[in-house]
């Protein structure tokens, strides 16, 4: 599943003379206030009649772009520049969350795009014709700014009756929420090994009937990775929503945790922060509010049926048509009491994929560093592709010396119990799922190793190698 790299979230196109010392300082101030990252170059205007590769980068790897319309605007060659790679980097990065949108400060949409209007705007790009003279690149900025006009925008009088600082905190909110939405989970950073399991419960969210709510169950043993998962399908289609909203660890929280959760919710929903006093009270209040939105819940941890409640999922007659709830849980038999659409059993890790994650915990690198590939091989498979115990025996292993290595691997050798290594160890042998019944793990890295089993009670306790 691949994804753009932003590197800012906003750049901003405007015309200095006429905003730089008014406008823009006080948008900027309050981007800086908001914490949202602006590409920033104040010697970009009039830098030439290109695009320079420092700034084609900028509006490349800006996730939101800015025009800000202003009655001088379309007389410069820079800024219709501009203009026009920002809107090629909308039909190229529109399906990775590339954002587009228009502002129009002390000019009317109709002055941009009617541009035999006489108006100061109008004129502006008259004079930059009769300098130009160039007919095809004329035609490809006005077609532009006509283009430009059909972009969801902000208007000064419209949205804050000419007040320039109620302006740039309207902006500033609205490109908060957005930007606070469009933003990874911190758990799904550089996970690996997960984009084939997430393309499956993408595929799962989109089966059925497109106007149908849909609930989709993701079931495995602790440290398996549903979370992960969960996340990284929720990154890939949540620009498919009007809102999308993720509430993690629902089944470790307690009361007070709960009502934090329920805030979030509302918040996305209503775009306001509500004093939250009740859990029971809150429940209508967010289903009065998910019924106005098509929206992809994800429910993280659920352990009880109760907590679908809490959240406003307790019935699908809560939702907007095409809405969308993705639960996880380590409990089969909480899914079917549920009545899930589907459910998707999370596999432990690929050979592959579970050296490299050991690897990245050990090395800080994708592979194993010279000399040290055999005992490697050797040790990772102990942990059964299982990520959370990859990542303990890996950082575990990280500043221990090669002689430490192979007196580990002695140990697994006459007792393949990852807890066998060292008694203060946080480490378990939670045992994976090999495949999607959840079967046995079998890495086939050793012929004279048939299959990891799992030993469990209502908790995993262990794994063992036959």
């Amino acid at each position: 599943m691949c994804s753009h790299q932003w590197k800012h979230d906003v750049f901003v196109s405007f015309r200095g003379k006429d905003v730089r010392n008014n406008f823009i300082s006080h948008l900027f101030s309050r981007l800086d206030e908001a914490g949202i990252d602006y590409f920033s170059d104040e010697d970009k205007e009039d830098a030439g009649e290109e695009i320079n590769d420092k700034l084609s980068r900028a509006i490349r790897h800006s996730r939101f772009a800015l025009v800000v319309f202003s009655k001088n605007y379309a007389d410069s060659k820079s800024c219709l520049n501009e203009l026009v790679e920002i809107l090629e980097c909308r039909r190229q990065f529109k399906n990775h969350g590339h954002v587009a949108v228009s502002v129009f400060h002390g000019v009317s949409t109709a002055d941009v795009s009617k541009l035999t209007s006489g108006s100061e705007f109008a004129r502006g790009f008259e004079r930059l014709c009769e300098s130009k003279r160039d007919d095809a690149q004329i035609k490809i900025w006005r077609d532009a700014l006509v283009e430009a006009t059909h972009l969801s925008g902000f208007h000064l009088q419209n949205h804050a009756r000419g007040n320039e600082s109620e302006f740039t905190k309207f902006i500033v909110d609205c490109l908060s929420d957005k930007i606070r939405q469009t933003r990874p989970l911190y758990f799904v950073k550089n996970a690996i090994g997960v984009d084939r399991l997430a393309n499956d419960v993408i595929s799962l969210l989109k089966n059925g009937q497109e106007e149908a709510v849909r609930i989709i169950g993701i079931c495995g043993a602790e440290g398996i990775g549903k979370t992960t998962v969960a996340g990284v399908a929720c990154e890939g289609i949540r620009h498919e929503f009007e809102c999308s909203v993720f509430l993690d660890k629902i089944g470790e929280g307690n009361r007070s945790d709960h009502l934090g959760l329920q805030k979030k919710l509302l918040r996305n929903l209503m775009k306001v922060d509500r004093v939250i006093y009740d859990i029971h009270s809150n429940i209508n209040e967010i289903k009065r509010s998910m019924c106005r939105k098509k929206i992809l819940l994800v429910l993280d941890n659920v352990t009880k049926k109760e907590h679908m409640e809490y959240f406003g999922a307790g019935d699908r007659e809560s939702f907007l048509p095409g809405s969308r709830i993705l639960i996880t849980t380590r409990d089969r038999h909480l899914l079917k009491d549920l009545k899930v659409d589907e459910k998707y059993i999370v596999k432990g890790l690929s050979p592959d994929h579970a050296l490299q994650l050991f690897c990245h915990h050990a090395f800080k690198r994708s592979e194993p560093k010279q000399g040290y590939k055999e005992l490697s091989r050797s040790l990772f498979h102990y942990a059964g592709g299982h990520p959370s115990a990859l990542k303990r025996l890996g950082s575990y292993l990280s500043d221990k010396s090669k002689d430490k290595w192979h007196e580990i691997l002695d140990k697994l050798v006459r007792s393949p119990y990852l807890d066998c290594i060292d008694g203060s160890l946080p480490l378990k042998s939670d045992g994976p799922h090999g495949d999607q019944q959840g079967g046995a793990y079998d890495d086939k890295t050793y012929t004279g190793v048939r299959q990891i089993r799992v030993l469990a009670d209502s908790v995993i306790n262990s794994i063992t190698i036959d």
